[in-house]
């Protein structure tokens, strides 16, 4: 017995000692690159600098927050209480509030340009126009002075409704394909493809996946990314299929053993052949689109389930949201850790994980390369620097 915690206690310093060396801004910069390619919060990260800051949280919400998008300066959080709410990310401040789905809860909301597109568990996804916030606010701020309370805004009108006959089950995710056409995926195991303009038109159901449809993603005007509890992504091509189809789709399994995959992504905006999948067992796996057989890594993060995540603006980084409330951020291109932001960074509350799912962090968003948004079910979107 004394022999073998001998034994243990020589393998803990080792252990130690290769944690220390992976730990020192060197190593960490040797892992992710040089951080004269990135700016801001990214470029402290890669050099080793936990200094993270946490600002004052986005106000309004009133329950948890599944979905966090940003693009420019606007900020969206698709919420669990029917609701989306619309911030301007530069005065920190609610500006709308879209009201329009009457049940279920809100599963997404993506933006292009001032265009919204949100899924929900009634069974439809939404699309919305936004108006110019950022004249609303200064023209508000000049009538009553810069300490002016600006009026947030009831948006109860979507622009069209699409797949409220079409989908036999809640919608989890949509994202614009064009500006006139969106792809909604849904617990009823499909993907389908909607082009709306004076009224909306079913164009495509993809028929593939065994189990409910937990993410969608779009890239260029033809190819969709899904992913699904079935434990695989698959990747479609809309130019190869027909109006019912499992045509023009590329499988990608993380695991060999059954894992719900949370998220799939291409690693750029535009069509990429790289593919990444988060999963409920904690893995972050990449994929060459071109050999979809093979993953070109997978790393077992060890921090529970992994959920909506995005990548730094160049790409180098992804930060991951964790079932746990953390965040992990690792070098997209390997998979190493760069940093972790433990939950008690934004919250003086315990940051272990509840028996609910209370703490869970489900999304997170770059907003630019020294901005990083985190949401989480506690009813709050985080605002790191």
């Amino acid at each position: 017995l004394e022999a073998e915690i001998a034994l243990l206690r020589a393998e803990n310093a080792r252990l130690r000692a290769r944690l220390a060396l992976f730990e020192s801004p060197r190593a960490t910069e040797a892992a992710v690159g040089p951080a004269s390619t990135l700016g801001g919060l990214a470029s402290r990260l890669t050099r080793g600098d936990k200094a993270v800051r946490s600002h004052r949280p986005l106000a309004g919400l009133r329950d948890g927050v599944v979905d966090v998008g940003c693009v420019g300066d606007v900020v969206v959080g698709a919420c669990v209480d029917r609701r989306v709410y619309v911030w301007s990310l530069a005065s920190r401040t609610l500006v709308a509030e879209y009201v329009g789905h009457r049940s279920g809860c809100v599963n997404s909301a993506r933006l292009r340009g001032r265009m919204l597109c949100t899924a929900s568990g009634d069974r439809t996804c939404h699309v919305v126009r936004l108006p110019n916030f950022a004249k609303d606010i200064k023209d508000e701020q000049k009538s009553q002075g810069d300490d002016g309370a600006v009026t947030v805004a009831s948006l109860q009108r979507p622009l069209c409704v699409v797949s409220s006959n079409t989908h036999a089950g809640p919608v989890s995710a949509a994202d614009f394909l064009a500006d006139d056409t969106v792809a909604t995926g849904s617990w009823d195991r499909t993907v389908q493809v909607h082009r709306f303009d004076a009224q909306t038109q079913l164009l495509a159901t993809l028929v593939g996946h065994r189990g409910r449809v937990t993410d969608v993603r779009c890239a260029g005007p033809h190819l969709i990314l899904s992913s699904a509890t079935d434990g695989t992504a698959r990747l479609w091509d809309v130019r190869a299929t027909s109006k019912q189809s499992k045509a023009g789709t590329l499988v990608f399994q993380p695991s060999s053993g059954h894992s719900v995959v949370r998220c799939a992504r291409f690693r750029q905006a535009k069509p990429s052949h790289v593919i990444d999948c988060t999963t409920d067992s904690g893995l972050f796996v990449s994929f060459d689109s071109r050999a979809p057989s093979k993953p070109l890594f997978a790393a077992d993060l060890d921090c529970g389930g992994l959920n909506r995540f995005d990548y730094s603006p160049d790409a180098a980084l992804a930060a991951l949201p964790c079932d746990s409330g953390d965040v992990v951020i690792v070098n997209a291109s390997s998979g190493r850790l760069v940093h972790t932001i433990a939950s008690s960074a934004a919250s003086s509350s315990s940051s272990s994980s509840s028996a609910d799912g209370g703490s869970m962090a489900t999304s997170t968003s770059w907003a630019g390369s020294d901005t990083l948004l985190v949401a989480g079910w506690r009813g709050v979107v985080h605002v790191f620097h």
